[in-house]
């Protein structure tokens, strides 16, 4: 039977050296061997581990100004939100109902229109 042979100390030695061998029955595809003391052989397959994913970044973006000078566009909507960090004229804006902006997705209101000269700059995880 077509399998994975693994080796393990000889029952009472713990030597590396008298060895005994085994075999486990074919896996499917991204399993590893562990180590696993609940089986006769010592070993037994498992799921390899799910790697999260790494987020992205945007330092320094330019929102899309809609015209209106309040409604502006970032390129991703930022996850989780709270990472946006919106700056206005050097100033850091305060987020949420009643503050100085909302963000719904990857909309930005403010609170009021800008002036015409102004610098809007976002940093945020997506």
């Amino acid at each position: 039977m077509p399998g994975i042979l693994v080796a393990k100390p000889k029952a009472g030695t713990g030597a590396w050296r008298d060895f005994q061998e085994d075999v486990l029955p074919p896996g499917s595809n991204g399993q590893l061997v562990v180590v696993d003391s609940t089986q006769a052989s010592g070993f037994n397959l498992a799921d390899a581990p799910v790697i999260p994913t790494v987020p992205s970044f945007s330092d320094a973006e330019v929102p899309t100004d809609s015209g209106d000078h309040q409604h502006f566009t970032l390129a991703h909507s930022p996850n989780p939100t709270a990472s946006l960090i919106l700056v206005l004229n050097g100033l850091v804006q305060n987020p949420g109902a009643g503050n100085d902006y909302t963000l719904s997705g990857a909309a930005i209101t403010l609170a009021a229109a800008l002036s015409v000269t102004f610098a809007l700059l976002a940093w945020y995880r997506y």
